[in-house]
């Protein structure tokens, strides 16, 4: 199948490239946009790959000790009281482990100097879901994310094989309880489902033989680790008797018999079921249809997916190259896909942090903020993960979206987020005419009437450190046209509409130095247009 480039038109405009790094960088940065501009489309792409790539992985957080080990072992002698103790301090570290790795994380989006590798690692944690409500081992959630880093562009077999290896996954989904008296089903059908093949790829038969193939797998510690020589209540639960979160085959759990999956007969396990996936024919095409959704290209022939899956057939299965046919795509930047992709959350709060050079600490504050919105780092709703697009929009988030200038230039929790938490689901209907929707968000979120004065204290949960001068190093543009345009260039991958621009120029007029900054800043962050990329 011929590939279709846009490095083959001759055009390559600002306006693309900011299209291109609004989509798949988080943010628009002035010298990237510089950079390339003296470009072709293809080569452009090539750099940003290339960057992920190879650039250093970032260190863990502190916490992270290897081997990992089990503070809540229970054996046989464990006395109630003795147990008691360790159950406490152990549930304690995980919440704290947890809250920080959300601020590591967090931290690598706004600060990475690749936002595309943390671009593609949260998709691999929505395409992969797991959830700490039932992994609950933090360190566990850290190796899951940090493998979907190290692979985030890079072999989809090996991202795959990472993944069912995955003491995370595997706690998930129940695969260490699966042997050859009782192979775990859910498992094998959420491998064709979700992960790799899609519905209806698959028959029942071949999830009963993976189910099989993949059967004894177990979580322990790592081999050359000393254990000690106690005994083990063998009905206790798995969570007080797991040694370690080192995966291993335990031979004696595993059904070794001849399987037949997807038309193949052999004496399967893991590394055969995951390159029986791969290479079924509707595995490309899969993958591609879910990174087309993720980054909002308008495709409803099915052309760019053909080519994006013809692409990681002939790599090997390469994540990179699907990657490349899509950003290189005439139809990526069509006026269809242009201007309609709805921002997550965590994107559309990491993308302002960027865009606006800002410091944010991810407090538990800020995590209730992006979950009451929809997202919540290292929790998805459910094994399909965050369903994305339209979703992402409804009575209550609308509301919180819209005050994220509260949280970024404030330092303040958001006005009325616990009473919108409690009204998600309630369809509200928005008025059409601006003012009254205005006016209605206000009432919804318990914020002060138009004209009325904002109270500027900062919450010790909401720490953010804006800085216009950091934004602006050579200076605050002197006329507010100018001031204006920057803003708006920098801040939306799409044109402005005039009414933006004009409400944008009346603000910038009634206010000085950089506090005409700040209100501007404020404008933008709640017009619809700052909501999509």
């Amino acid at each position: 199948m011929a590939t279709i480039e846009k490095s083959t038109q001759q055009t390559w405009t600002t306006q693309e490239v900011q299209h291109l790094l609004g989509r798949i960088e988080l943010a628009i940065a002035p010298s990237r946009v510089q950079r390339f501009t003296q470009m072709t489309c293809l080569e452009t792409v090539d750099a940003i790959l290339r960057e992920a790539a190879e650039a250093p992985l970032p260190q863990p957080p502190s916490w992270v000790q290897e081997p990992w080990v089990n503070t809540e072992r229970r054996y046989a002698d464990t006395t109630p009281e003795e147990f008691r103790g360790k159950h406490g301090a152990t549930n304690r570290r995980y919440r704290e482990e947890t809250a920080d790795l959300r601020r590591w994380w967090f931290a690598q989006m706004v600060d990475s100097p690749v936002p595309l590798r943390e671009v593609m690692t949260l998709f691999w944690h929505g395409h992969f879901a797991s959830s700490i409500g039932k992994v609950l081992i933090s360190q566990a959630m850290y190796h899951q994310n940090a493998k979907q880093r190290q692979l985030a562009v890079g072999n989809f077999r090996d991202l795959l094989r990472e993944m069912v290896l995955d003491g995370a996954m595997m706690i998930y989904l129940d695969l260490e309880d699966s042997d050859r008296k009782s192979p775990n089903e859910n498992f094998a059908r959420e491998l064709f489902e979700l992960f790799a093949l899609g519905v209806d790829n698959y028959d029942q038969a071949d999830i009963r033989e993976a189910a099989r193939a993949l059967s004894g797998l177990i979580l322990d510690a790592p081999e050359d680790h000393p254990l000690p020589n106690r005994p083990t209540d063998p009905t206790d639960n798995r969570r007080f008797t797991r040694d370690g979160i080192t995966p291993r085959l335990d031979p004696a759990l595993h059904d070794a018999g001849s399987k037949t999956i997807f038309g193949t007969q052999g004496r399967f396990g893991v590394e055969e079921v995951i390159e029986l996936t791969v290479s079924q024919p509707t595995c490309g095409p899969f993958l591609a249809g879910k990174l087309i959704d993720y980054f909002g290209v308008d495709d409803p022939q099915g052309a760019v997916q053909a080519r994006m899956a013809d692409a990681f057939q002939v790599s090997g299965f390469e994540i990179s190259a699907m990657l490349r046919v899509l950003w290189s795509a005439p139809e990526f930047y069509s006026p269809e896909s242009r201007g309609k992709l709805i921002k997550s959350p965590l994107a559309l709060l990491a993308g302002a942090c960027r865009q606006l050079e800002a410091k944010l600490e991810f407090t538990p504050g800020i995590n209730r903020y992006t979950t009451a919105m929809g997202q919540e780092l290292f929790n998805p709703p459910n094994v399909k993960g965050w369903p994305g697009g339209k979703t992402w929009i409804g009575s209550g988030t609308l509301a919180l979206r819209y005050h994220l200038a509260d949280v970024l230039l404030d330092s303040q929790e958001p006005s009325g987020m616990s009473p919108l938490g409690r009204d998600r689901g309630r369809p509200v209907p928005v008025p059409k005419d601006p003012q009254q929707r205005r006016q209605m968000l206000q009432r919804m979120a318990g914020g002060p009437p138009d004209g009325a004065q904002r109270e500027r204290g900062a919450s010790k949960e909401f720490q953010v450190q804006l800085s216009v001068p950091r934004l602006f190093p050579e200076g605050i543009p002197e006329e507010p046209e100018e001031l204006i345009d920057t803003l708006l260039q920098r801040m939306l991958s799409i044109a402005p509409r005039a009414s933006l621009r004009a409400a944008a120029l009346e603000v910038a007029t009634r206010h000085p130095g950089q506090q005409r900054v700040t209100e501007v800043v404020r404008l933008i962050l709640a017009t619809p247009d700052y909501q999509i990329a």
